[in-house]
């Protein structure tokens, strides 16, 4: 626990930097910040004439690889000297390899940073290979990207997905992932196990844009995904062409813990609508105890850009105000509208105020089942 409260006021404070102003922050939480991470007195790093790599955990073609690639010009933009600005693609166990990597490998210069999808779940679960601490990580900024989705091909032997609620009636499914404590894994797979569906798992994947490609296949008929990639790459080579449909999307929950529509998918359903249409009444039982918990762990900025561990601190000046100018760009905002369909979420400080403290008490025992439910695939 003692971990998590740490992770917690790292995320806060990234989110702070990342230009939420809807509220105040509470006197202590401003003080750890400020403590931690003023660096006021500090003039910003000059990169002219160097090179800056942003590392990406994934293949090319994913939502954060999409989403790293729309950013980087702008930190170039908007960093002193205007360095130039790289992607690096270090794929391997699900965004695993590129963190340790970050945390143990890369120079504390400023010129290595990573975007990568950030999870308070994964800490907790003890995931096999992690050497890195995230509250070590200095944080340069945090977006939120939108809700996980999941799909289903629409020529399901058993089922022809003219409404979500049709999922109830297939007999063949084959669920695809990418790593069992991927959130991009076990939210489908929760899912379905709520609601009794059977199913087959196949995981192990790359990337979401290979995962892409099995069900173009038909190695598998259902995925879930970020949003980003949905917009970016699912909409035009997947549902356009009618080879899959959405099911339902996994929503962030509101102040008041309730799960409405994302604005991001206003259009598609959420689990919890397609649960009780099928059901008839509201989600229960241990699997989506399990899933809530995976919604409520799912942190309030989805996408980090971390710099290493004691980054020299006019390098994180420079990076981190290089970021606030980018994000409110108009022509970042314009360019990644334009790719996207939509631009980053702000999330309100009074909503992470009572997201934080709540997830300070988490429920142990459903952590505790969510680590053997992962262990036996």
């Amino acid at each position: 626990m003692k971990l998590l409260k740490k992770l917690l006021v790292v995320l806060f404070a990234a989110t702070l930097l990342a230009g939420c102003s809807d509220g105040e922050a509470p006197a202590e939480v401003v003080e750890t910040v400020a403590e931690s991470l003023d660096l006021s007195q500090v003039e910003a790093k000059d990169f002219t004439g160097q090179t800056v790599t942003i590392l990406v955990g994934f293949n090319p073609g994913g939502g954060t690889d999409t989403s790293a690639r729309l950013i980087n010009k702008y930190l170039s933009k908007h960093l002193p000297g205007n360095p130039n600005v790289i992607v690096q693609n270090m794929s391997g166990a699900a965004g695993i390899r590129a963190l340790n990597y970050a945390y143990e490998g890369a120079r504390p210069d400023g010129m290595t940073i990573l975007f990568a999808p950030i999870s308070l779940l994964v800490p907790l679960l003890g995931e096999p290979g992690i050497r890195y601490e995230l509250d070590k990580f200095e944080v340069v900024g945090g977006l939120r990207s939108g809700p996980i989705m999941q799909f289903a091909r629409q020529d399901l032997d058993s089922a022809q997905l003219v409404d979500p609620a049709a999922i109830s009636g297939a007999n063949d499914l084959v669920l695809g992932g990418i790593r069992t404590s991927s959130s991009l894994d076990l939210m489908p797979r929760l899912a379905f196990d709520s609601l009794g569906l059977d199913y087959r798992y196949v995981t192990g994947y790359s990337s979401e844009n290979t995962v892409r490609n099995a069900i173009q296949t038909n190695e598998i008929n259902s995925f879930g995904g970020t949003f980003s990639g949905y917009r970016s790459a699912v909409v035009s080579t997947l549902i356009e062409p009618g080879i899959v449909a959405p099911l339902w999307h996994f929503p962030y929950r509101d102040a008041e813990g309730n799960y409405p529509r994302a604005s991001f998918a206003a259009d598609i359903p959420t689990y919890m609508e397609v649960y009780e249409q099928i059901k008839g009444e509201a989600p229960s039982g241990e699997y989506w105890d399990a899933l809530q918990l995976a919604l409520d762990l799912r942190s309030v900025a989805d996408n980090m850009l971390l710099a290493p561990p004691s980054t020299d601190p006019a390098a994180l000046k420079a990076l981190r105000e290089a970021f606030d100018m980018a994000v409110v760009d108009q022509e970042m905002v314009d360019e990644v509208t334009g790719v996207l369909g939509y631009f980053y979420e702000v999330v309100p400080l009074n909503y992470i105020r009572q997201r934080f403290e709540e997830t300070a008490n988490v429920d142990l025992e459903t952590v505790e089942f969510i680590k053997e439910y992962i262990a036996e695939d």
